[in-house]
């Protein structure tokens, strides 16, 4: 078995491709098998083993199996409420401007897609706090977020209306994604530094 850091381990997600392209999304558990058409493959035979190899099944299929991307993710990751996807996530954090160390406020957890690629652009000595009044939808979207950021320290996700206001001072950024942004305008500018910048992402204007 190999042991270096390129190495996937046990809890690991992985991304099978067939020579295809096509693609299946895997969370690596030793006790756990791979089925398709193209025959069985026991998550074991991948763990502790290089990522970016060819795996042969039991029908002596070759699968390459490689670490997903935030991007990869998001397109697979399990569905709750409306999901971002990469080329607007690539878009939100670039427009807004999102730097290491920033602190993020974000209104809307969704499925966790946005808040995932928020703390990856906020890195670790940043902070993201996320509003969101429906707590039914924060197990999903916490785990999904946990597969590709298992440190979720610097998150927190406040059971609360962004309408109603917001409590935090000297935010760097704060980024909307909820059904009527304009709502929660009037206490932003009481929660950002001099010169931070607000972002409401509407995919339902006409």
């Amino acid at each position: 078995m190999e042991t270096n850091k390129n190495c996937f381990r046990d809890g690991d997600l992985a991304l099978l491709f067939d020579r295809k392209g096509r693609r299946h999304l895997l969370t690596l558990s030793a006790d756990q098998v791979f089925h398709s058409h193209q025959g069985r493959l026991p998550h074991a035979d991948l763990i502790g083993r290089t990522v970016g190899g060819w795996y042969r099944t039991d029908r002596g299929h070759t699968l390459l199996a490689v670490r997903p991307t935030l991007g990869d993710f998001v397109r697979e990751m399990p569905r709750g409420p409306q999901i971002i996807y990469p080329k607007d996530l690539g878009n939100i954090v670039s427009l807004a401007d999102i730097f290491p160390g920033a602190t993020v406020v974000e209104g809307g957890l969704g499925s966790g897609s946005l808040t995932s690629a928020l703390l990856r652009a906020v890195g670790n000595n940043g902070r993201v706090i996320t509003y969101e009044i429906a707590d039914s939808v924060v197990p999903k979207a916490m785990s999904n977020i946990q597969k590709v950021l298992p440190d979720t320290s610097n998150l927190t996700v406040k059971s609360a209306d962004i309408y109603q206001g917001i409590t935090e001072r000297d935010v760097d950024r704060v980024v909307l994604d909820v059904p009527e942004p304009w709502q929660a305008v009037p206490t932003i500018g009481d929660c950002l530094v001099m010169g931070g910048i607000m972002l409401t992402f509407l995919p339902t204007i006409l």
